[in-house]
């Protein structure tokens, strides 16, 4: 899955169209990033979790996909990638959070 958070206030990813999890309008996502390990043996993270409603709708020409893919992928195979996962049927969703909780360890 990739995404990426739009002005509108809302996350958007995209999914291969026949999942399971694109049943359910609820959905949920963590953004997580974790320090290396420090001397006393922790490895510090940050989270961002987002909890709302969802709704999906196809991705026209992978318009959404190669957006979002090209955000995050980099290097020499970063356009046969995005080339790649544009020409999948795919859907785009969009989470509205409900709830964005962040929460740090120290």
């Amino acid at each position: 899955r990739t995404s990426t958070m739009a002005p509108s206030g809302a996350f958007y990813m995209t999914s291969i169209a026949d999942r399971p999890h694109l049943v359910n309008p609820r959905a949920g996502m963590l953004v997580d990033t974790e320090d290396a390990e420090r001397d006393d043996g922790q490895r510090p993270n940050r989270q961002v979790r987002a909890i709302g409603e969802a709704e999906a709708f196809r991705d026209s020409g992978g318009l959404w996909t190669s957006r979002i893919t090209e955000k995050y992928v980099r290097g020499p195979g970063a356009a046969a990638s995005i080339a790649s996962r544009a020409a999948d049927q795919r859907v785009v969703v969009r989470l509205r959070p409900a709830r964005v909780v962040a929460v740090a360890s120290v």
